[in-house]
Parts: C-alpha cells; structure tokens; sequence
C-alpha cells in the first residue's frame, strides 16, 4: 500500500509516509519491517515504558488479499519482558482491515497524557478520549468501540487491565479471543495509554496476478482436503499435537518435571471435541477453522462460552499445572483473553509458583493466604492479582526470571533471555533447544518449528537431511537455521504459518504466494535468503541490546526425563549450537562481517 501511518500520542501528531521500495523488497513487511524500523529508529538501551519506545503494528503484501491464509499482522516494540526484540503475532480480521484502509504499518511513538484510543476509517484517524474505556476487559472494550463507531464491521485490537496494569507478559487481543501474545506487547501498548486500536478498511489490496493466486488457492484447497494433519488441524485445533507429544514423551508436565501425563484424556483435543466444543471459527481468507468456540453447561463454570484454550494454552494450564480439568483451563484461559495476559507465560509463572510452594520456597501467607498444591483451581485467583498486581501476583506479574530472582529459585526458572518457555519439551525433540536458545524473541516455539521435522515431515525443496532423529544432535544447527528463515519470511509476507508448515510443498507455496502477490517472481532459494537478512537484523538489535548468551534452563541439560518414550535423555546443546552458528556465518554468535556484507546489512 506504500503507507506508514505515524502517531506521536504525546502531541497528538498524525502523519502518512512513504513505505522506502528498497526496504520493502529487502525487508518485506510484517516483522521484517518491524526489525528494520526499530533497529534504525531505537536508541541502544531504551527503557521499554518509556515514551521513547515505539510500538509498530505491521501486515505485508499478502496480508488481506484473497491468497489463503493472509489474515494475520504482527506487533513489535523492544520487549519490557525480555528487554530485547520483542514481538508477536495475531490471526483474526484485525490486520486485513487495518491492510484494506490503505496502511502497510503503524508507528506508535511517545505517551498520551491520559487514556486514549485511535480509530482508522480509511485515510480518516483519529486520536479518541478512551477514560470511560480504561478499566474494561478486552471483551467488553471491543463491544464499546464498535457499538461507538456504528459499523459491526470495524475491529479492534485491544489491551485489558493487565496492559494497564503493565503486567510485563500483557498481551494485545483483538476479534473476539485472537492474540498478539508473546513478549508483552500490551504492557508496552499500556504505558503509552492507548488502550485501543480500531479500524475499519473499505479499499481492495492490489495484487500483481489474481489469476495465479486463483490457481494456487484452488491448487491449496484441494491439497488440504486430502490432507491428515491439516484434517487434525481442522478437527482438533492446534490441540491435536498433544497425543503426539504425549507419544514421544516431550508433553511438558509438572513444569518441565516430566513428559508424559497420566491424564492426557482428560485434557485432549479429542476430548474437547466430544465434550465442549461448540463450533470451530475461522480466520480471514483461511477454509481450515482451526478455532475453537466452547461452552460449558455444567459444573463451577457452567455458563462459561467463548474462545476455546489453543494447545499452547492447554498445556501451560493444564499438565504443567498437573491439572486435568478442561473447564478449570478453560476459565484459566478465558479470564486471560478478557484480562489480556499471555496464556503461555501466566500458565508458565504459575506452574513454577506451585514448584516454589511444594519445595517451600513461598508460602501461603506470602501467597496471601492462597493454597497452591499442584493443580488447584486457585490459579484463578492468582490469574487475577497478576493482572491487579496485587500481592504476590505484583511480583509474578514481573515475569519469571525476575520473580525466580527476587524468590531465590533461579536454578527452577523456566526461560530463555526472559521469555518462559513453550510447551514442546526439548528433552524429547532436540531441535527445539536450539530453536529456544536462538530464537530472537526467546524460548519461542514458532521461530522455527523443527518438532514438525522431527516428527516425520519433509520438504523436499530446502535440501534438509532426509532423515531427521529427533533424539540426536546431528544436522539440528542447520536445520533449525533454515527452518527460521522460511518462518521469518512468512511473518514478513504476512501469512499464517500453521497450514503451511504441515504441508510437502509448504515452502514452494510460500514463494509462489509471495510471488503472485507481489510480481516479484521469487524462489525457494530468494525466500530463504530474504528471511536470513531479516533474522539476522533482528539479531543485530539483540546485540545492542547486551542480549543473554544462547542458552537454555538446567532442567533441559542437567534433568533427565524419568518416564516415556524419551526416558534418560536431556539437551547437550553445545554441539548443535556449534553447528548452527557456522551455518549461520556467525563468529561466537556474532555475525562476521562477510556475513552482513553478503546479506546487504
């Protein structure tokens, strides 16, 4: 669309800029853009709250054009939790609404002198009094604003009470139960007052050749119908995965204690289909639904409907928390999304809480009367003083790393530079140490989702090892470098990853999709290398930045899994990080100066 959409909240500016070709064609958009504004735009050392902090909202070429999958948008700010990169991503209709106004990005600088919202109708923004919004859960925040703006079709992204609370793990939500999750986005949305972002788009996406994307889309739509593990995604929901990591003993249970869950029945994408789901939702342009919509009629939660728990959520929840009841996770994730709170690290906080009070390390009075054996509906309540900060949730509310610092249990936490960790245990499938160690935002499961390799798929086009055993060190560093790149490149482009990834032909269709949008004709090969420019920018911010070594939590190198499929085994890292880093052209770490040069940096 060639449009930036600057805001300064602190004198109320508003200003359209010209997006720079040369940084749209290296860079794209989505999160390739967000690297390179920040790293050019961010002063080394910036205080994340503070109003010199910038805020970025970015789609990319594919984002809200008929290409499947082209619904999701990205937000990006240094990180309050992590201190370093920080960013995430958001399916729903937000992002193909904001694409339809006219706006590749919106750069949200400074701080509003009180609550304030912005709406976008077209070329039309304003800066709105957001004081009788402030206080509100996100729910009821994007009721407000869209009964406000009288067009049911406008969305909202949005931050609650824990965004004003400026709980560091806050998330941004928007349509409904979509999550821009990870690294506390919302928290940095809070300290600049702005509680919300609304827009409603009426213009077209213009595409190079709709015929090709015609052809694709009916090409991909075929393929999926024939396909098992999308069939699952569709089935299942992202919560599929947990009979699969159950198998091959990497369900993180106990927090990170164990790999297999004695209950995982109870807990299933299979039981949540036969029990409370009530239907599946969807995400712009994607024929997949791999949401799901819940309710629940009876019990201490009876009434509770609305967006159902995501794998990730699940499992942080759930057999982390050792808890097997689907409507206590249920609750847990639903006050979350109202809240807005990142499910994957309050699961997290939570979990290594109940560590701390079975080793006595806290106590009920300091948990201010709060009983926290393992699995205990009580998380609910701890749910809610994170966001309040109240109490002993002021400290959680902080994230791990520094509430493991302030308790005395670093040897417990669970994270990597700050960011708790995700729910594929490592110990079962190498490769994701080193995805955790790497990734740029922390332990992120999705920078690079070797799990999928290293349970069976393939790609033919990438030149990957034909055989990849999940339980050896041998080919991770290169393939995770690799899988990294084609990842970056689609949340740059901006698409959905999940159907992609779960497909033969994923990385082919990724070019082509990207090629048909753009008219930039694009291989395989000229993804691969667009995506390392953009990894290795978002390293060099890191870097700045003093980022943490490479590294992960001694529970992943030093405790062996006691039980399943993956018994005796723990992570040796240093082999496979070797390996990675030659891959990468990186000295220690550290990209060599031949690398930059090859890469245009």
């Amino acid at each position: 669309m060639s449009n930036i959409l600057r805001i300064d909240l602190s004198n109320e500016s508003v200003n359209y800029e010209d997006l720079d070709r040369n940084i749209a064609k290296n860079f794209i958009g989505g999160s390739g853009l967000c690297a390179k504004i920040l790293y050019d735009e961010l002063e080394k050392g910036v205080d994340p709250l503070s109003p010199d902090n910038k805020l970025i909202f970015a789609v990319g070429p594919v984002t809200g054009s008929k290409a499947l999958f082209s619904g999701r948008h990205v937000v990006s700010a240094k990180s309050p939790l992590t201190r370093i990169y920080g960013q995430a991503t958001s399916g729903g209709y937000f992002g193909a609404e904001l694409k339809c106004s006219g706006i590749d990005a919106i750069i949200l600088e400074g701080r509003a002198d009180h609550p304030v919202y912005i709406s976008i109708r077209d070329d039309n923004v304003e800066i709105k009094d957001a004081k009788a919004l402030w206080g509100l859960d996100c729910l009821e925040t994007e009721i407000r604003i869209k009964k406000d703006s009288e067009d049911k079709k406008t969305r909202v992204s949005c931050i609650g009470p824990a965004g004003e609370n400026l709980v560091k793990f806050a998330c941004i939500m928007n349509d409904d139960g979509s999550s821009a999750g990870r690294t506390g986005m919302g928290c940095v949305m809070g300290s600049k007052n702005l509680k919300a972002v609304a827009v409603r788009g009426t213009g077209e996406v213009p595409v190079a050749d709709q015929g090709a994307i015609d052809v694709i889309s009916k090409e991909l739509r075929k393929t999926l119908r024939n396909d098992p593990v999308n069939g699952d995604l569709a089935k299942n929901g992202t919560l599929g995965v947990a009979i699969a990591m159950q198998f091959i003993g990497g369900f993180p249970t106990k927090y990170y204690q164990k790999g297999t869950f004695s209950k995982i029945n109870n807990v299933s994408g299979h039981t949540m289909a036969k029990t409370i789901l009530k239907k599946r939702a969807t995400c712009y342009n994607c024929p997949i639904a791999c949401k799901r919509v819940i309710e629940i009629k009876s019990g201490p939660y009876a009434g509770l409907s609305g967006r159902g728990a995501e794998y990730e959520t699940c499992c942080a929840f759930g057999p982390l928390c050792l808890n097997d009841d689907l409507s206590l996770i249920s609750k847990a994730n639903d006050m979350c999304n109202r809240l807005g709170i990142d499910t994957i690290s309050a699961g997290n906080v939570i979990a290594f809480s109940m560590e701390c009070y079975e080793r006595g390390l806290i106590t009920k009075d300091k948990l201010d009367g709060i009983e926290l054996d393992w699995g205990s509906p009580n998380m609910l309540l701890l749910i809610s003083n994170i966001s309040s900060r109240e109490g002993f949730g002021d400290i959680l509310a902080e994230g791990v790393r520094t509430a493991a610092g302030k308790i005395g249990a670093e040897e417990i936490a669970m994270h990597c530079k700050g960011l708790e960790t995700a729910m594929f245990d490592p110990r079962a499938l190498k490769g994701m140490g080193v995805v955790y160690s790497t990734s740029t935002r922390g332990a992120c499961h999705l920078m690079g989702n070797t799990q999928v390799l290293e349970m069976g798929a393939t790609y033919p086009s990438l030149n990957l090892p034909k055989r990849i055993d999940r339980k050896k060190e041998e080919h991770k560093g290169f393939v995770v470098k690799v899988l990294q790149d084609w990842k970056i490149f689609v949340d740059s482009m901006v698409a959905c990853y999940h159907p992609l990834v779960r497909l033969l032909k994923g990385p082919e269709y990724t070019a082509s999709i990207y090629s048909a949008v753009t008219g930039i004709e694009t291989s395989v090969e000229d993804m691969l290398l667009t995506g390392e420019r953009i990894y290795n920018i978002q390293r060099l911010f890191n870097l700045r930045e003093g980022v943490p070594k490479d590294t992960l939590p001694k529970r992943f190198t030093q405790e062996s899994l006691s039980e399943g499929a993956s018994k005796g085994e723990t992570v040796n890292l240093s082999p496979m990080l070797q390996e990675y880093y030659e891959t990468r052209g990186w000295k220690d770490g550290v990209p060599t100066e031949e690398k930059l040069r090859a890469l245009e940096l």
